[in-house]
């Protein structure tokens, strides 16, 4: 998503391409890989903020749900012994 608002904020760079380098790992070979992605391999802006604000909500919700867990159980509290 990063791409997309540099690209919306900086007009001089609205017409470039994402591209990954991967560098070579401890190996012989020392050649570097260069992934250039087109429009078409991304996925329309707002299906990924979408999938984003879901991710997000669920982490919410199970975050919650562990505090709530750990106020049941006992565990977590201020006693060093953790009861």
């Amino acid at each position: 998503m990063q791409h997309l608002w540099v690209r919306e904020r900086m007009p001089d760079l609205a017409e470039a391409r994402l591209a990954v380098v991967r560098f070579p790992q401890y190996s012989k070979s020392r050649e570097i890989e260069i992934l250039l992605h087109n429009e078409s391999d991304f996925l329309p802006y707002e299906l990924l903020d979408d999938k984003v604000r879901i991710v997000y909500e669920t982490w919410a919700r199970a975050s919650a749900e562990k505090r709530s867990g750990t106020r049941m159980t006992g565990t977590g509290g201020d006693n060093p012994f953790r009861f």
